[in-house]
C-alpha cells in the first residue's frame, strides 16, 4: 500500500493540487467550526465553575429565591438553623465599568466586611486594616476594594476614581482597598470588586433584599441533612442547593447555544462529504485506465479499495490538521460572541476567558475531519474496486449512470418522502432526537429526487444559456448534461447548503415579522424609562420612589412599573411579567388565543388570576382554566389560568401578573421599565427634560426612550441575537463556493483534451473564459432553483417542529424574499470569482499537449 500511495497516489496529489486543497478546505470548515465551538463551550462552562467555586470559598450551602432576591429578615431565619455554623448575605452584580481601557465586565460583591471573612479569604496584603476596622468602609460610602491584578491593567491604585453604572446612574467610586490575586479574589479573571452589602443594596436598587444567603454548616453535619432542614425552615419559594447547582445551571445556557451553533459546523461536514464524493468520484473516473492497469498487473480489488480510502485518509488527515489549527484561532472570538448572546437572552453576563484546550474536543474534532473524508471516498473507491481491467481499459468516458439504477433511486426517493411526511405529521416535534431524525429524513428523500431533477433543468435552461453566451453557453450545458456525476454531486452540496440558507432565513423572518406584530400590540406607551441601555441585565433597576415622581410631571397621565424576573418551574425558568394591569389594559387590547377576555381582564386586574403565553401552554401542557403554582418567598402561590397569550418575551414560557401580587407574594418592588403614558397633546420633547430635571437630583443617568427608540433598540438586540443564524449562513455559503471552485476546476482538468481541441480550432481566450462561467452559472442556477424548492419546505418544518422543539412557539409561514433576491446577485457574483482560476487554467491549456496520444 506505501508504494501504491508513493507511485501512485503522491503523482495525482502533485499534479492536482488545487483541487485537493480545496477538498481538504471543506473538511477544515467544517472541523475548525466545530473545534471553535466545542473549546468555547468548554472554556466559558470551566471559567464559571472557577468563578462560582472561588467565590464560593468555604460556602456550602446557597439560599435563593431567583432573580428577584429575598427580604432581609430571611438571613436571621437562616442563622437560626440547627445545622448552620454561618451564614453570610451577598449581593451580586456584574457592571461595566466607564473609561477604562478594557472591555470587560467587573463583578460587584457586596458583603459583610466582618462576616464574611467566615467564609472567604480576601487578602489585602499592606491593607489588611481595610478588613480589622470595616467602619473606614462603613463611614464611606463610595469605597471600594478591587484586585491588585485588575488595578495594574487599567492603571488604578489606592484613591483612583473608577466610575460604575448603577441603579441610579453613574456613579464614582473611591478604591480604598487592594486585593491579592488569591482564592476568590482569582475569580472572573480577577475582574472582582467588593462594597460594603448596604453600600451595594443602594447601588443597585435592591431595597430591603439580598440576592442570596452563603451558608456553612456545623462540622458533622451531612450536607443533605443540612439542605433539607433548611428546606423546612424556609418553606417553599426558596431554593437550597450546593454553589456548583447554580454554576451548572448557567452551564446548560451555554450548552444550549453551543448546540444551536453547532447547526452551521455540521452543515459544513455535510457539504464537504459532497464535495469530497465529487472529487473522488471524478478522480476515478478519470483514472480508470490507471486501475485498469493495476489490476491487470494483479492488484486486487481490497487493495485498489484501501488506495482510494487511503487518499481520503490523507485529504482527511491535511483538512482535519487545518482546522484544529482554524478552531484554536477562532476559539477567543467565539467566547466573546457566545458571552453577548447569553447576555442577551438570559442576561446572563461574563468575563472572557483563556481558551481551555480539551483533549476529547480534539480528539473527537479529528474523528469527525477523518470520518467526513472517508465516509465520502467509500462510494467512489468502491466503485473503483469493482472495475473489471477490460471495462476500465476500454476508451470512452465512464460518466453514464444505469438507467434501472436512476429509476430504483426515485424510487427509494419518493418512498423516503412519504416517509418523511409521516414523520412531520406524527413525529417531529416529540423531542429534539425525533425531530433531528425527521430532518435528515426529508433531506436523505431530496437528495435522492433531486439527481433525476438536473438533466430535464438544465435542458430547460439551455436556450437561456445559449441566448446569452451564445454556442459557449450550449457548449457547457451540453458539457454538464453528459457529465452527471461531477455535476450532480456539486448541484447536491450546493442545493442543500442553499436550502439551508433559505430555512434559516425564512425562520429568522418568521420571528422577526411575528415579533414585530407583537410589539406593534403591547409597546405602545409614549415613553420607556430604563436605568440602563443594557437594560436585559438584572444588575439594574430603578427605586420604586421613582414611580410617584414621574407622576407628578405636568402632561404625565399615568405611569405603569413593569418587572420581569425568571423563576424555577418544573426544571425550567420561565419569566413572569408583572405590570398595574389595570393601567396596561386602559392602553392595549390583550392579544388572547384561548380565554374569554372580559372575565381575563375582570379578575387579571384584580390579581385573582394569571395568562400565560402560548409557547408556555405547549412547553408545561396546560390550558385556560387550569391551575398554576408558582414558588415564592412567602409560600406558594396558586392562581387559576384564565388565558393563553401571544407574547414573545421568553423562549422559556412567560406569564403575565398583576404587579399587586407580585409585590406582595415576591417582597420585591423592584423595577425594570416605566412605561409612561402622556395627556393627548403633551409636546413629547418638553416632556422628557421635565422629567429628566424632576429626577436630575436622584439619578445622572436615566434612559428615555420614545416608543420608535425603545423598538429600535430592541431592534438592534434581536440583530446581535440572530448574528447566530448569519454566521451559520455564512459557513454554509463559504462550503458551496468551495465546491463550485472545485467542480470547476476539475472539469477544466478533465476537459483538457476537449478544451486543447477547441483553442486548434481558433478558439480565443475570451470564448473559454466565458465556457467555464457559463458552466458555473450553470451549476450555481441549477443548485440555487433546487435549494430554493428545498428551503421553501424546511421553512414550514423549521416554524412548526424545529421552533416549537426549542422554543414551544409555532410560527407563521414567512419567506425570506429579501434574502433570496440579494442571494441571485450574490451567488452569481461568487461563483463568477470561483471560477476565475479555473478560467486561467483553461486558458494555460496548450493544444500540443492536450491533443498528443495517451
Amino acid at each position: 500500500m506505501g508504494f501504491l500511495l508513493r507511485g501512485i497516489s503522491w503523482p495525482y496529489f502533485r499534479r492536482h493540487w488545487v483541487i485537493t486543497a480545496l477538498t481538504a478546505a471543506g473538511v477544515a470548515l467544517g472541523v475548525g467550526v466545530y473545534v471553535a465551538i466545542q473549546l468555547s463551550s468548554s472554556s466559558l462552562k470551566v471559567s464559571m465553575r472557577q468563578t462560582v467555586n472561588r467565590i464560593a470559598g468555604k460556602t456550602q450551602l446557597e439560599v435563593t429565591a431567583g432573580e428577584a432576591g429575598f427580604p432581609e429578615e430571611i438571613v436571621d431565619t437562616v442563622r437560626g438553623g440547627a445545622a448552620v455554623a454561618a451564614a453570610q448575605p451577598v449581593i451580586e452584580a456584574v457592571v461595566k465599568p466607564q473609561g477604562l481601557g478594557e472591555e470587560s465586565s467587573l463583578m460587584v460583591l457586596g458583603v459583610d466586611f466582618l462576616g464574611d471573612r467566615s467564609l472567604r479569604d480576601w487578602d489585602f496584603g499592606e491593607n489588611e486594616e481595610v478588613l480589622d476596622d470595616p467602619l473606614l468602609f462603613l463611614a464611606q460610602p463610595d469605597s471600594i476594594c478591587v484586585t491588585n491584578e485588575f488595578a495594574a491593567r487599567n492603571g488604578l491604585a489606592l484613591d483612583s476614581k473608577i466610575t460604575l453604572e448603577t441603579g441610579h446612574g453613574l456613579k464614582p467610586f473611591t478604591i480604598r482597598g487592594l486585593m491579592e490575586a488569591k482564592g476568590p479574589a482569582t475569580a472572573f479573571g480577577g475582574n472582582i470588586a467588593l462594597m460594603d452589602l448596604y453600600a451595594a443594596q443602594y447601588a443597585f436598587s435592591r431595597g430591603r433584599r439580598f440576592d442570596r444567603v452563603d451558608v456553612l454548616l456545623r462540622p458533622g453535619v451531612n450536607l443533605e441533612a443540612g439542605r433539607k432542614e433548611l428546606e423546612r425552615i424556609l418553606g417553599t419559594g426558596y431554593t437550597v442547593d450546593t454553589p456548583a447547582r447554580r454554576g451548572a445551571q448557567m452551564e446548560v445556557l451555554i450548552e444550549n447555544f453551543a448546540a444551536m451553533m453547532s447547526l452551521s459546523c455540521w452543515q459544513a461536514s455535510f457539504i464537504a462529504v459532497f464535495l469530497i464524493f465529487n472529487v473522488f468520484a471524478v478522480a476515478a473516473t478519470r483514472r480508470r485506465r490507471e486501475i485498469g492497469i493495476l489490476r491487470s498487473l494483479g492488484v486486487t480489488r481490497g487493495q485498489v479499495l484501501g488506495l482510494f480510502l487511503a487518499e481520503g485518509a490523507v485529504v482527511g488527515a491535511a483538512g482535519t490538521a487545518a482546522g484544529l489549527g482554524l478552531g484554536l484561532l477562532l476559539a477567543g472570538t467565539v467566547s466573546r460572541f457566545m458571552i453577548g448572546i447569553t447576555e442577551l437572552a438570559y442576561g446572563t453576563t461574563h468575563t472572557a476567558p483563556a481558551v481551555v484546550v480539551e483533549p476529547r474536543v480534539l480528539a473527537i474534532g479529528t474523528v469527525l475531519g477523518f470520518v467526513t473524508a472517508l465516509a465520502a471516498a467509500f462510494l467512489p473507491a468502491h466503485s473503483a474496486a469493482r472495475l473489471q481491467p477490460v471495462e476500465a481499459l476500454a476508451k470512452g468516458r465512464f460518466q453514464r449512470i444505469a438507467e434501472g439504477a436512476s429509476r430504483a433511486r426515485l424510487a427509494a426517493g419518493l418512498a423516503m418522502a412519504v416517509v418523511a411526511g409521516l414523520a412531520v405529521a406524527f413525529f417531529a416535534a416529540r423531542g429534539w432526537a425525533a425531530t433531528v431524525a425527521t430532518l435528515i429524513l426529508i433531506n436523505l428523500a431530496a437528495l435522492l429526487v433531486a439527481p433525476t431533477l438536473i438533466g430535464p433543468l438544465i435542458r430547460l435552461l439551455r436556450p437561456a444559456a445559449t441566448a446569452l453566451f451564445g454556442a459557449e453557453g450550449r457548449i457547457a450545458a451540453d458539457s454538464l448534461i453528459q457529465s452527471p456525476r461531477r455535476t450532480s454531486a456539486t448541484v447536491l452540496a450546493l442545493m442543500v447548503a442553499i436550502a439551508f440558507v433559505v430555512s434559516l432565513g425564512g425562520m429568522v423572518t418568521s420571528y422577526r415579522r411575528s415579533y414585530n406584530d407583537w410589539l406593534d400590540g403591547v409597546l405602545n406607551a409614549d415613553f420607556y424609562l430604563t436605568a440602563s441601555e443594557r437594560f436585559f441585565s438584572k444588575a439594574y433597576l430603578i427605586p420604586p420612589e421613582f414611580v410617584p415622581l414621574v407622576e407628578q410631571v405636568p402632561g404625565v397621565r399615568w405611569v405603569e412599573p413593569f418587572r420581569g424576573v425568571h423563576v424555577d418551574y418544573e426544571g425550567r425558568r420561565p419569566l413572569i411579567e408583572s405590570l398595574p394591569l389595570h393601567l396596561t389594559y386602559k392602553r392595549l387590547d390583550p392579544p388572547i388565543l384561548e380565554g374569554n377576555r372580559d372575565e381575563w381582564i375582570a379578575r387579571g386586574t384584580r390579581g385573582e388570576a394569571v395568562a400565560v403565553s402560548d409557547n408556555f401552554a405547549r412547553i408545561f401542557r396546560v390550558g385556560v382554566g387550569d391551575t398554576l403554582t408558582l414558588p415564592s418567598p412567602t409560600g406558594s402561590v396558586s392562581l387559576p389560568i384564565l388565558a393563553i397569550i401571544t407574547d414573545y418575551s421568553s423562549d422559556q414560557g412567560s406569564i403575565w401578573m398583576d404587579r399587586s401580587v407580585y409585590t406582595a407574594r415576591w417582597k420585591d418592588e423592584g423595577i425594570d421599565t416605566l412605561d409612561v403614558l402622556l395627556e393627548p397633546g403633551t409636546d413629547r420633547a418638553v416632556a422628557a427634560a421635565a422629567i429628566r430635571r424632576k429626577l436630575s437630583g436622584l439619578t445622572n443617568r436615566l434612559f428615555i426612550m420614545t416608543n420608535a427608540e425603545f423598538k429600535a433598540t430592541i431592534a438592534r438586540l434581536l440583530d446581535q441575537f440572530f448574528s447566530l443564524a448569519y454566521v451559520q449562513l455564512a459557513v454554509a455559503l463559504l462550503v458551496a463556493v468551495l465546491g463550485v471552485a472545485n467542480t470547476l476546476v476539475i472539469s477544466v482538468s478533465e476537459r483538457r483534451r476537449e478544451l486543447g481541441i477547441l483553442k486548434a480550432l481558433g478558439t480565443e481566450r475570451r470564448q473559454v473564459i466565458r465556457l467555464v462561467i457559463a458552466e458555473a452559472l450553470g451549476i450555481a442556477v441549477c443548485g440555487g432553483l433546487l435549494g430554493i424548492a428545498l428551503g421553501s419546505y424546511l421553512i414550514a418544518f423549521s416554524v412548526e417542529s424545529i421552533s416549537e422543539m426549542f422554543s414551544g412557539w409555532t410560527l407563521p409561514y414567512a419567506f425570506p424574499w429579501y434574502l433570496v433576491a440579494g442571494l441571485g446577485p450574490l451567488l452569481v457574483l461568487v461563483t463568477v470569482v470561483a471560477a476565475v482560476y479555473p478560467a486561467r487554467l483553461a486558458l494555460g491549456v496548450s493544444p500540443a499537449e492536450a491533443l498528443e496520444f495517451e
